[in-house]
């Protein structure tokens, strides 16, 4: 059977599939139980796991159907996947020269950035701002946490953010609240350069083209994801909350790109197990999920040690939570299940049907196609894919996996900037993608030939 013919019948099942998603979608629907929380899903006598449920299959029936047909088509097993997971069989040539001087200029040229800004004055958001401000001087009057004020999003984002702050600086202030923001979307804008860079050194691009990778996917990514617009209503499409989740990605790019773990690495991880959680209640869950994925990329390449010491270590760290909290720890514990079980029944709004006239479905189906290409891509590179490094196919994986989950965001509050906010690990994704295959195909017809001679004199001028 030849290639085409192999690609076309993958293709037309894969489409099959996802018809038959979209059609199933309003037809799977639990039994609503009774609530006393007012809202649209009950009064639509809505089931909130409904939305869980739909997600899932529309997102995970297509990708079986092409995974399926994709191994059954290359005759591969699942030992053939898994023993490409092992990074440390197969070391990627990295660049110790050259990229890191690139590296160096981008993240000055955030730093300049970042204070050179114009800190104007803008109107004063009763809802988010006006939630931050009461908790956080709250607990800056009795020092109370969970105790004194009802936490919807998390301790650090509503109390502990705007009073370490104030204290620090002492002063009470709502410029100081605002500042602080500003500054974790300036660590996050770096999280991501560091990134693209460990990307950049997976790929098998040649030093020069390397580069240019790495140059391209920063100066396209770096303003677009993160803004310092710190209104709701502009967000772009990530917001400062994601810092643990990019410390990790991160983090777990040094992993990969290393033959020895690093103690020190897998124990900062462990301990993100519960500060994700205080940072953000959702952004901790997904946290928590990638920390298992790693935990399990430990125990798929047999490296035994240093998975219970991931596991040794978040135990540890959320012994330590509960001793530090003492009995602010218990009230953490009651207000994050309540939120977890009531939220969407609060503010909840029932997802649209993808492809269907439903409000904001039209973008709703751009995301989510986007994530089911993005995890068709990354697993594809497993199985056909042979001039790909086993640090870029992992890091890629890790990147889909990552736009898979934090989709979650928009499940219980479908719609308008939370939308947006979903879809920023998609467009990171496909964006070294699509960079990364236009520069292999460059490398191959060696274009830019005159402008690498220019580039290396440039490089001698260093």
């Amino acid at each position: 059977m030849k290639i085409q013919k192999k690609t076309l019948i993958t293709s037309i099942f894969t489409f099959i599939s996802l018809v038959i998603a979209t059609y199933l979608w309003d037809l799977i629907k639990l039994p609503y139980y009774e609530t006393d929380i007012v809202g649209e899903y009950s009064s639509n006598k809505y089931n909130a796991n409904n939305e869980i449920l739909r997600y899932l299959f529309f997102i995970l029936f297509p990708l079986l159907v092409f995974l399926s047909l994709e191994i059954y088509f290359n005759k591969l097993s699942l030992n053939n996947i898994i023993s490409q997971i092992d990074t440390k069989k197969n070391k990627y040539s990295e660049s110790k020269n050259l990229n890191h001087l690139f590296k160096f200029i981008i993240i000055l040229l955030i730093l300049f950035q970042f204070f050179s800004m114009d800190f104007t004055l803008s109107k004063l958001d009763l809802f988010h701002e006006g939630q931050k401000l009461s908790s956080a001087y709250k607990s800056y009057l009795d020092g109370s946490l969970w105790s004194g004020s009802y936490v919807t999003i998390s301790i650090f984002y509503e109390t502990l953010s705007a009073k370490l702050i104030w204290n620090l600086f002492d002063q009470i202030s709502i410029g100081l609240m605002r500042f602080a923001e500003m500054f974790y979307i300036l660590i996050c804008k770096i999280l991501l350069i560091l990134i693209i860079f460990k990307i950049a050194e997976f790929s098998k691009l040649k030093s020069y083209y390397r580069d240019l990778f790495f140059i391209i996917c920063s100066l396209i990514l770096i303003n677009k994801i993160f803004d310092y617009n710190i209104e709701r209503n502009d967000a772009e499409y990530l917001l400062f909350r994601e810092l643990p989740i990019l410390l990790l990605c991160y983090l777990f790019f040094i992993i990969i790109s290393n033959k020895e773990v690093n103690k020190l690495i897998i124990l900062i991880i462990g301990s993100l197990s519960v500060l994700s959680i205080l940072w953000s209640i959702d952004r901790g869950i997904i946290c928590n999920i990638l920390i298992f994925f790693i935990l399990l990329y430990f125990l798929i390449i047999k490296n035994f040690l240093d998975s219970l010491l991931l596991l040794f270590s978040i135990i540890f760290f959320w012994f330590l939570s509960s001793f530090l909290l003492g009995n602010e720890f218990n009230f953490f514990l009651n207000n994050t299940f309540s939120i977890l079980k009531e939220i969407n029944y609060i503010h909840g709004i029932i997802h649209p049907q993808p492809f269907s006239s439903d409000a904001e479905s039209i973008r709703s189906s751009k995301v989510l196609i986007a994530i089911i290409l993005c995890l068709m891509i990354s697993l594809n590179y497993f199985i056909k894919n042979k001039n790909f490094s086993p640090q870029f196919k992992l890091g890629m994986l890790f990147i889909a996996i990552i736009s898979f989950f934090t989709y979650g965001y928009n499940i219980g509050r479908s719609g308008g900037v939370h939308l947006k906010e979903v879809f920023g690990y998609s467009i990171i994704f496909l964006t070294f993608f699509s960079i990364n295959h236009f520069l292999l195909f460059f490398q191959r017809k060696k274009i830019f030939t005159k402008l690498k001679a220019n580039y290396n004199n440039f490089i001698l001028v260093f």
